[in-house]
């Protein structure tokens, strides 16, 4: 028991939108067909961070968590001492938002891109140096060889 709580890291999902919720949120909380059986045994969703109060609270209730805490910034969300934050907003706030999530003292997951531009990317390695925490990006399928191949392969007109 005493292993199985070290190991168990906690996570908030920041942005409620379809890849926050549909993916990261219920992906960890293992919904059917969603992530793995095994993954609530390693992680806890601890919180939402939405700057839609009401979509984040829905967010909530739709996971069957209607109690979770939902903030409007990570910033509110710093008491829970949470492991790690997944951040899923638009594109354009990616920068702004994993350097707030690192200042905070969480370890980041970004769903791709890690930001949209050098400048922002760069002060994100900046944040990092200086608070020592760590940034993974995510990214989906599109260059995987088997989906090159089938986009090859409808654009010629052999499919679809």
């Amino acid at each position: 028991m005493l292993r199985e709580n070290i190991l168990k890291k906690k996570f908030i999902i920041i942005g409620t939108g379809n890849r926050g919720l549909g993916c990261f949120a219920k992906g960890l909380l293992s919904f059917p067909n969603k992530g793995r059986p095994e993954f609530k045994e390693h992680a806890d969703v601890v919180a939402l961070v939405d700057t839609n109060l009401t979509r984040g609270r829905a967010s909530a209730k739709e996971i069957g968590q209607p109690d979770m805490p939902v903030f409007a910034t990570i910033e509110e969300a710093k008491s829970l001492k949470a492991d790690w934050c997944i951040v899923t907003t638009p594109d354009r706030t990616h920068g702004d938002t994993v350097c707030r999530a690192l200042k905070t003292g969480l370890n980041v997951f970004v769903d791709k891109p890690l930001a949209t531009s050098s400048q922002e990317c760069q002060n994100i390695i900046d944040t990092m140096k200086q608070t020592g925490k760590q940034v993974i990006v995510g990214h989906n399928m599109r260059y995987n060889s088997h989906y090159l191949e089938i986009k090859k392969r409808i654009k010629r007109g052999d499919l679809g």
